[in-house]
């Protein structure tokens, strides 16, 4: 198995290369790509409960699932680990044990799956087949909303799950429904070429020996709810956009900077560049021009995520170092590193779970540590639905994650098994707790 394969696996970043390598591995075979898929599902909070959890001993397992995945023309694999139980699980162990759940969901149960740990506040254990975990003591709101799965199954299985899509708007007015187009060039603004590429992406290209003639052009793409979108800037930055969000850049950067504007969710890739520093201001507020904070690198990778109507707003840096600048002060971020700036505080988390932060960028929900009304609102954005929480959902805490491919009634399902009933009338889910 290729290198670039195993780091995707172990949810570490990849370089385009190295995702280019992951690309052509999964498309030699649907199986190829399903067994991807199902580590997608998994590999991340099977790593993270591992990291919780002491006194291993997976040796057996794990000869037994190298061998079924041999025999299937995967591997070679690394080197066994030792048998004896480690206080630190070393990252082959943790790859190993991960390979080992995700195999046995597909062989043994023959679902999708994924591994939480439980709370701090709960005894560390490490507990499977489960997508969510609550602590405390919520409120109790009677029977109203329970539905049976025949019941739940007719309309929610109906409702697909998000997809690429988006709107591209050009500096004249045109907009291209990016969702509904074939690839190849889209438009020539300037002296940038705009294409849709093979694997779907927006990317802007400089056509050769040619020199800018206008004044700065600027392009605006947008994701709807159930949507996702992913491009290549002019100077082969790349972003990726979560659904519900908004990015404006020009088709060329000119002077010394190279910036741009977000609304919503973006993870970006910046292309280094000492001369011309990226700078991303973050407008959050209906009908705002002004930006809420900025962002100001050389070159790095790091998520923004400034929803309208939710309280905080998140930087999360994977790679490099990036300056964060808002009306109260200015702060620099190292890898690993999370800001979260809320209306009376400035905090930053060392040592973030950087992983969850960007896993809807690898194709998951992330619930960790995560609210039902946080949890929710997630769930709404992807399958382009609305939610109404009956009953006291306080005391509610989840954990881990679930492939963003599931149907809505699966996410139902496994709700349903904590406590959370849901039903769906017309495009609402009622919510109702235990």
């Amino acid at each position: 198995m290729d290198p670039a394969v195993l780091k995707h696996i172990r949810g570490e970043l990849l370089s385009p290369e190295e995702e280019e390598i992951v690309r052509d591995w999964r498309s030699q075979s649907p199986e190829k790509d399903q067994l991807l898929k199902d580590f997608e599902t998994s590999a991340t909070w099977v790593t993270q409960g591992l990291r919780k959890t002491a006194q291993l001993d997976t040796s057996d397992i794990w000869q037994k699932v190298k061998a079924r995945l041999e025999a299937e023309g995967f591997g070679p694999f690394p080197a066994d680990a030792p048998a004896t139980p480690l206080p630190r699980p070393s990252r082959s162990l943790v790859l190993k044990v991960s390979i080992a759940a995700c195999t046995l969901f597909l062989i043994g149960l023959g679902i999708k799956g994924i591994i939480n740990y439980s709370h701090p506040a709960q005894k560390a254990i490490v507990t499977v087949r489960r997508t969510v975990a609550r602590t405390g003591s919520p409120g109790h709101a009677g029977s109203a909303g329970r539905t049976d799965s025949a019941g739940r199954a007719g309309s929610a299985a109906k409702i697909p799950p998000g997809s690429n899509k988006a709107v591209l708007t050009l500096a004249n007015g045109r907009q291209i429904y990016l969702h509904s187009v074939g690839n190849g060039l889209l438009a020539r603004q300037d002296n940038i070429k705009v294409s849709k590429v093979a694997d779907g992406r927006l990317r802007y290209v400089r056509l050769p020996s040619s020199v800018s003639s206008y004044p700065t052009l600027f392009n605006t793409i947008s994701t709807p709810r159930a949507g996702q979108f992913s491009l290549v800037l002019p100077d082969n930055s790349r972003v990726w956009l979560n659904n519900v969000s908004t990015l404006r850049f020009p088709v060329n950067f000119t002077g010394n900077t190279r910036e741009v504007e977000l609304r919503g969710e973006a993870y970006f890739e910046v292309a280094r560049d000492k001369a011309h520093p990226f700078i991303v201001h973050i407008l959050k507020g209906a009908g705002s021009n002004t930006d809420t904070a900025t962002v100001k690198v050389l070159g790095t990778r790091f998520n923004i995520k400034a929803y309208e109507g939710e309280d905080s707003i998140y930087a999360t840096l994977t790679k490099g170092r990036i300056r964060f600048y808002d009306r109260r002060k200015t702060s620099l971020l190292s890898a690993g590193d999370q800001l979260v700036l809320s209306k009376d505080t400035v905090e930053i988390r060392h040592k973030a779970d950087t992983a969850s932060t960007i896993a809807w960028k690898n194709g998951l929900f992330n619930f960790n540590h995560s609210s039902l009304e946080s949890t929710m609102w997630q769930i709404a954005r992807w399958y382009d639905v609305k939610v109404d929480i009956r009953g006291k959902p306080h005391g509610y805490e989840f954990g881990g994650g679930i492939s963003r491919s599931n149907t809505l009634d699966e996410i139902f399902k496994g709700l349903e098994k904590y406590g959370v009933h849901c039903r769906l009338e017309g495009r609402t889910i009622i919510v109702t707790v235990e």
